[in-house]
């Protein structure tokens, strides 16, 4: 069976969601490790330190870190900082 790249980010999530996870922060495509790390980094902080913060309103933080140049100069191309989503519920 061939999956398409589109089919294949909702099997993945899928599997998330039946393990128990509510939430999948995944990407589209292939992404730099060293902004990944930060975007990543980055949005974990802002969900831990920030009461009721939404996890898609943490990941736009971290994503407006990167554009903005506040993670180190070179990330604002949309390559570093787009191609992450949330999969399941954006929420608390």
């Amino acid at each position: 069976m061939r999956v398409c790249p589109k089919q294949a980010l909702s099997f993945l999530a899928r599997a998330f969601f039946f393990a128990g996870a509510r939430s999948v922060l995944a990407t589209h495509w292939a992404v730099e490790t060293v902004s990944a790390k930060e975007l990543v980094s980055r949005t974990f902080r802002h969900q831990a330190g920030t009461t009721g913060a939404a996890r898609a309103e943490s990941l736009r933080t971290a994503q407006l870190d990167l554009l903005e140049g506040r993670a180190g100069p070179g990330y604002a191309h949309p390559f570093y900082w787009a191609p992450y989503a949330i999969a399941g519920d954006p929420g608390r």
